[in-house]
């Protein structure tokens, strides 16, 4: 661009892309928290978050249902079974 702005910098096709999402346990859904990145990437991400949480799961980097709430990787093509495009709400 002649402007000076730079163009955003698109994923390599080739490379496989993964989300890191956040088990919320008190609602019983996923949600995506990151962007689409390597799995390198995700998983460091995924640790961190893991991690950083408090009570009975302060400091471990893998999350597990009994943490009530954990981040784990996906690939960015997985759809879970309520995705919400059709506007409604997930129901218990």
């Amino acid at each position: 661009m002649s402007d000076g702005r730079t163009q955003t910098q698109l994923p390599d096709p080739t490379t496989e892309l993964y989300v890191v999402r956040l088990w919320d346990g008190f609602d019983g859904e996923w949600m995506d928290v990151s962007e689409l990145l390597t799995r390198e990437e995700a998983a460091r991400v995924c640790g961190d978050k893991n991690e950083a949480r408090g009570g009975s799961a302060a400091g471990k980097r893998d999350g597990s249902y009994s943490d009530i709430d954990y981040y784990k990787v996906f690939p960015a093509d997985t759809v879970m079974h309520f995705d919400g495009s059709n506007n409604e709400r997930s129901m218990r």
